[in-house]
């Protein structure tokens, strides 16, 4: 038998309404710190490294709404006896943060 899980999440809620708006200075626009940080997120899960997300969690707090139910797939793939992989199908941001007092 095969099964199929699908998980979707949003990931970073940036801006003064979400309590969030980190700055990463290596980058020149806002928003290609805020896909540099969710992509770095995306590696863990890809990685298959639930202790990893968890920690990355706790380091950075990024609102990522689905962290629970992605956190229990990557505690339950393990437990799988099949071959396994995860695929992303797509990255966007709701919108291009520009300044401090965007929001996406």
């Amino acid at each position: 038998p095969a099964c199929l899980f699908v998980v979707s999440s949003d990931f970073c809620h940036w801006g003064r309404r979400f309590n969030y708006r980190p700055i990463d200075e290596r980058y020149a626009q806002i928003c290609d710190g805020i896909e540099a940080l969710d992509r770095r997120a995306m590696e863990f899960i890809a990685n298959q490294d639930a202790a990893g997300f968890h920690a990355y969690q706790k380091e950075t707090r990024n609102t990522i709404c689905g962290q629970n139910p992605i956190l229990l797939l990557l505690h339950t793939l393990p437990l799988l006896s099949s071959p396994h992989s995860l695929v992303w199908v797509r990255y966007a941001q709701s919108s291009k943060v520009a300044s401090r007092e965007d929001s996406s």
